[in-house]
């Protein structure tokens, strides 16, 4: 629940008092984004999102762990603790086998999970459900040929879709520059994927690890802290408070297309 937002679970809370008390009572002021007795666009994403990564979280951390098992057994982790770590990978940050004893395509899975996090507006981290879902958005109406994102009948504005690969891009920058600093400060390159998660988990203030971290060195620490506080403050809100306000340009400039490829 914390992991949906708080404007995604009040929102839901309205919808179904809304239905439990009949369609005939009115309400007689005026709605927005928290007041309004119908299911948002956000909502709806969220959740869409959200069950999609239980699913596929829960699912992927099974199959991943069952395909490198030996012996009679086809799996060796539980179906129980599939599904609790599918949500502690975006948010809690529980775990209830020992992550460092994980195949590396597992914890390569993990990474994934834990990079996307949890929604906008929760308790939990990372680049949140809502930019990854209007990424795929925008690459699903690109494929199609069409100039703009539409969602049941609603429209995405453009600038929110540039601010969802904003902020993909930037955690994937600072993701990959703590990585980077991890591997040169410790000058262990065989644990790579452990470094990764490391800094993954930081990042989306998972609090995970595979149990690497008490023996980093003091550089290797502070460049967790730094990421930690950057990944809860939020890439987007940093870059924007370090950008200033910008005026908006009176003037148009000409169109000249540029190769891609």
């Amino acid at each position: 629940m914390g992991g949906l937002g708080f404007g995604v679970v009040f929102n839901l809370y309205r919808v179904l008092r809304k239905k439990i008390r009949g369609p005939g009572k009115r309400y007689a002021i005026r709605e927005n984004f928290f007041t309004q007795t119908r299911l948002s666009l956000t909502s709806r994403l969220v959740l869409y999102s959200s069950v999609s990564l239980l699913v596929i979280g829960t699912l992927g951390f099974v199959l991943l762990e069952s395909f490198a098992s030996t012996g009679e057994d086809f799996t060796q982790v539980a179906w129980s603790d599939a599904w609790f770590q599918s949500v502690s990978f975006r948010t809690a940050g529980f775990n209830t086998v020992d992550l460092g004893e994980l195949q590396t395509t597992t914890k390569m899975f993990a990474i994934g999970m834990m990079f996307i996090g949890a929604s906008p507006g929760s308790t939990g981290g990372g680049i949140k459900t809502i930019s990854v879902a209007l990424v795929l958005l925008s690459i699903v109406s690109l494929l199609k040929g069409k100039d703009r994102v539409e969602v049941r009948h609603r429209r995405i504005p453009a600038n929110q879709i540039q601010r969802a690969f904003l902020v993909v891009t930037s955690g994937l920058f600072i993701v990959m520059v703590a990585t980077f600093l991890l591997v040169l400060f410790e000058a262990k390159p065989a644990q790579l994927i452990d470094h990764l998660f490391e800094a993954t988990s930081a990042f989306a203030t998972v609090g995970l690890s595979t149990g690497i971290t008490a023996e980093l060195t003091t550089p290797s620490r502070i460049v967790i802290v730094f990421t930690m506080f950057i990944g809860r403050v939020g890439p987007l809100t940093l870059l924007l408070a370090l950008a200033g306000k910008q005026k908006r340009p009176v003037y148009d400039l000409p169109e000249e297309r540029v190769a891609l490829g």
